[in-house]
């Protein structure tokens, strides 16, 4: 399958792996996954291949997390690119992990069927899909690599980092694991910005209308929108027979609880990013969702019927320039106006 093709090209072209001999190491196995995009786009686009580790089988295995962008810095990224004018722009790494720092441990692999030799196995010199702490070590490579061209990283979000000269904000640059959202001057994405276009392969380099992490941007003259109101179309109602519908105060079964949790979490995901109007219906099921009743998975029902309204986030255009931008803070305190 040319898919698996362009995959084994790119494991030998980043090298991925050294053959040694096998001499009874612990190994780890592979597996292939292959996903298709949809038939609207050509063969060569249409299918992607991954070559992935069984990372579950090291016996002292460790998940390792690494930062991505929180919700909150995006829409400081989006504010403050209209605050100065900037544009911005979404970067996809090509086959990330493969192209990160030589690891820094010693894993052997089983060589795929179709790749296997007599007697010999792989040594993997970077992280590949699947190890546990590949998404650790492209983290560490890519901030690595940014803070060595002059990048500094914010306290509070290490996913967040900003350029600057001379204490001028110059540029801002947001990790998303292979998706970077990143805006500037002039000045800053004709220097900084393309050592990082020079040291990656990129996939995807797209300045206007784009979709991140399942948001929608339109950048517009004065201002910015963002939806996910494709996302939100997609979010259904939990169907339930109407002999269960009655039985109000029956505790839902674990099916039940599970289509729960599953909506609730697809609520919370648009609450925290572009739907702030249901952040208080998540609150307030997730507060119930260790012991949900067939009333609580009803009244979930209802909150679906709220994304049939269509909502855009609006970020303005300020004017940082003038120096005369203030924060306003609303706050609506509300005390011991819950049961628990």
């Amino acid at each position: 399958m040319d898919a698996m093709q362009r995959e084994l090209q790119s494991w030998k072209k980043y090298d991925v792996y050294h053959e040694v001999r096998d001499t009874g190491q612990k190994t780890i196995s592979t597996r292939w996954v292959v996903n298709d995009k949809g038939s609207t786009l050509p063969d060569d686009e249409r299918y992607k291949a991954r070559l992935v580790l069984r990372g579950f089988e090291e016996e002292a295995h460790t998940s390792i997390d690494s930062p991505t962008s929180d919700k909150s810095s995006v829409r400081i990224l989006f504010s403050i690119a209209c605050g100065f004018g900037w544009k911005i722009e979404t970067i996809d790494i090509k086959a990330a992990f493969l192209q990160a720092q030589k690891m820094d441990r010693t894993v052997f692999v089983k060589p795929p069927l179709n790749l296997k030799k007599a007697g010999i196995i792989w040594q993997l010199d970077k992280p590949a899909y699947g190890l546990t702490t590949s998404s650790r070590d492209w983290y560490n490579s890519i901030s690595a690599f940014l803070l060595n061209i002059g990048f500094e990283k914010n306290k509070q979000d290490g996913a967040l980092f900003y350029y600057r000269e001379k204490e001028k904000l110059c540029g801002l640059l947001l990790l998303h694991v292979d998706d970077f959202l990143t805006c500037g001057i002039s000045k800053f994405k004709n220097e900084v910005l393309k050592l990082v276009l020079k040291k990656y392969d990129v996939s995807k380099h797209i300045c206007g209308d784009f979709v991140y992490i399942g948001m929608k941007v339109e950048q517009h003259q004065d201002y910015i929108t963002v939806d996910q109101i494709d996302y939100a179309d997609k979010v259904k109602i939990i169907q339930v027979p109407p002999g269960r519908l009655i039985q109000t105060h029956s505790e839902c079964t674990p099916d039940e609880k599970s289509q729960y949790l599953s909506l609730l979490g697809k609520l919370a995901w648009l609450a925290y990013i572009t739907r702030p109007d249901l952040k208080w219906d998540v609150y307030n099921f997730s507060r119930k969702n260790k012991n949900p009743t067939i009333q609580d998975l009803k009244d979930l029902n209802k909150v679906v019927s709220k994304l049939k309204y269509h909502k855009k986030i609006k970020f303005p255009k300020l004017n940082f320039k003038s120096g005369k931008v203030h924060l306003v803070v609303f706050t609506d305190a509300s005390f011991c106006n819950l049961d628990d």
